[in-house]
């Protein structure tokens, strides 16, 4: 029996969740650690810097199903994202919940522009394909 999703739909949905996962735990947790008195630029200098040390790990788990290479770079951009994000947001009313939605939309966002500029390269990229 042949899978009706080829191999590079499967890899799509693996980063997408990927992604999304790992920018709502990164942007809850960054939005949970940054003191909301900080000004924004140095909340979010310090949640994009939390936020690439944060991916590393959601990495590693992720490459274990997918791969080590394929969603690096989308995990690593949706970590420095969502951090900046969560710090940015600071800790609302102990709003988890609404940082949760915050770092899951960049974690979205962040691999959907990837696969954009996947298929972009792909299609426009001339002779090289």
């Amino acid at each position: 029996m042949v899978c009706a999703i080829s191999v590079r739909g499967r890899f799509f949905a693996g980063d997408l969740l990927a992604s999304s996962a790992s920018g709502a735990l990164i942007a809850a947790i960054t939005g949970l650690a940054m003191p909301a008195a900080w000004p924004h630029w140095a909340a979010m200098a310090a949640g994009m810097l939390a936020g690439m040390a944060l991916s590393v790990p959601c990495w590693l788990v992720a490459g274990l199903c997918l791969g080590m290479i394929e969603p690096m770079l989308q995990i690593m951009l949706a970590g420095m994202i969502a951090g900046m994000a969560g710090g940015m947001a600071g800790p609302a009313p102990t709003d988890v919940v609404g940082l949760l939605l915050l770092g899951l939309a960049c974690g979205a966002a962040t691999s959907l522009a990837m696969a954009c500029i996947d298929w972009a390269l792909r299609n426009w990229g001339g002779e090289c394909h």
